[in-house]
């Protein structure tokens, strides 16, 4: 947005740092052949993601780009290769994590209401008109109205429960 832009380009200015900023010093996009991220000094063509998720292309442009940041300015030694193969083999359990496929079982951690927005859009992209036997359990600390609220869009049941966790109520 215009405004909190403004902002860090002069704290950016006033630091003397570089600002790299999406769609201007850098950019990625996912094709037929898989993700590329030209960086603001090496470009990165057709990375593998294992990675489940729409969020996760651009979250791993960040990371890459983040990379070639500190290759291209303090001169760190990292092969491209090896961005290449860490990627391939990333896996974070527990984020569209499938449990098991017949039937399917899809676990995902997602706690507030922006992550579970990802969530259910990634789901309804993998799954095309699928629905959901959902089971939530939200902390008292969580805004549980606005985790709801998305989850009904994919949920044909649902099972409520209260977490289970040391010093925080459900």
């Amino acid at each position: 947005k215009p405004r909190p832009l403004a902002v860090i380009e002069a704290e950016a200015a006033a630091q003397g740092a570089r600002l790299y900023r999406l769609g201007h010093e850098w950019s990625y996009h996912v094709g037929a052949s898989g993700l590329t991220v030209d960086g603001p000094f090496h470009s990165y063509p057709n990375l593998h993601l294992q990675l489940k998720g729409q969020f996760q292309p651009l979250n791993a442009a960040v990371a890459v780009t983040t990379l070639d940041v500190l290759r291209g300015e303090r001169d760190l030694v990292i092969d491209a290769e090896a961005v290449r193969a860490g990627l391939s083999s990333v896996v974070f359990p527990g984020r569209m994590e499938i449990m098991q496929t017949a039937p399917l079982v899809l676990l995902d951690g997602a706690h507030n209401p922006a992550k579970v927005r990802s969530l259910v859009d990634s789901f309804k992209a993998a799954y095309p008109g699928k629905k959901a036997h959902v089971l939530l359990g939200v902390l008292a600390i969580k805004d549980a109205a606005g985790v709801l609220a998305p989850l009904t869009e994919i949920a044909a049941r649902w099972t409520l429960t209260q977490p289970d966790v040391f010093g925080k109520p459900a």
